[in-house]
């Protein structure tokens, strides 16, 4: 009979680590705290609630988060701390806040020279901007609205 090999109790039977992946870690905290966010303001108004003042507070909110996340990993990077994980990075400007993601790159010149970084972030960027031209076609065309 052969004997296991001794294994710490955080590592499972493929020897891999049980515990949560920094990147998962920091979008669900980004994202938590921009739903945290965004239901505190619409409590602030609660007879004039609506999906479109819903999604402006959502954006606003998760940009903000994400502009913070840049400054945060620019920090953690000058101190050689631990890093945000770019995937985190990319899933908060997805989540809709390549605003803030941009303002952050800008404003703390960070990730702007890492090409496949840039390229990413870029791509999340057009393909929000086609679902909004999609969206604001769709309600158009609802609304029966001619300019001619």
């Amino acid at each position: 009979m052969t004997a296991l090999p001794n294994r710490t109790t955080s590592e499972t039977a493929c020897g891999k680590a049980n515990h949560l992946r920094p990147a998962w870690v920091h979008t669900a905290l980004g994202l938590g705290i921009s739903l945290a966010g965004t239901v505190a303001v619409l409590l602030l108004f609660p007879g004039s609630f609506n999906a479109y003042l819903a999604l402006a507070v959502w954006l606003v909110c998760i940009s903000l988060v994400t502009f913070t996340y840049y400054g945060y990993d620019k920090f953690r990077a000058g101190h050689a701390g631990r890093r945000v994980p770019e995937i985190a990075l990319h899933l908060l400007a997805v989540g809709g806040g390549s605003p803030g993601a941009y303002m952050g790159m800008w404003m703390f010149r960070h990730k702007t020279i890492k090409g496949n970084f840039r390229i990413i972030f870029w791509f999340i960027v057009l393909v929000q901007l086609a679902a909004c031209a999609v969206a604001a076609y769709g309600l158009w065309q609802r609304t029966g609205f001619s300019a001619v």
